[in-house]
């Protein structure tokens, strides 16, 4: 391998620039690689679909069952399952709640 190119993007402006202006480059640098690789946002309706609910959030949606009932669906897999959020916190996702009242208005 030679050694222009094992040489890091920056190293080329060790000879031109002073330090302080060299970190400054590099942090523009790796900024605009981070902007450049995300991905492009989501619109309204895909971050709708992908939003949380809590439990009484699922009140909205007009199930009113209590805690213990809904754990029993879901054990059952009657009820789609919640994402832990952390060690006492879970919600479920807004697209999963709407495709099973969907699957029971179908069903009925």
């Amino acid at each position: 391998m030679s050694e222009l190119s094992a040489k890091q993007p920056w190293e080329d402006l060790n000879d031109r620039y002073s330090p302080s202006r060299r970190k400054r480059l590099k942090r523009r640098r790796k900024h605009r690689e981070q902007q450049q690789s995300r991905a492009p946002p989501l619109s309204l309706d895909e971050r709708r679909s992908q939003a949380l609910l809590s439990f009484d959030g699922l009140r909205l949606f007009g199930i009113s069952y209590s805690r213990g009932h809904l754990y029993r669906l879901i054990k059952a897999g009657k009820f789609p399952r919640p994402v832990k959020l952390g060690e006492n916190r879970v919600a479920f996702v807004r697209n999963d709640i709407v495709a099973w009242i969907d699957a029971l208005k179908r069903a009925a």
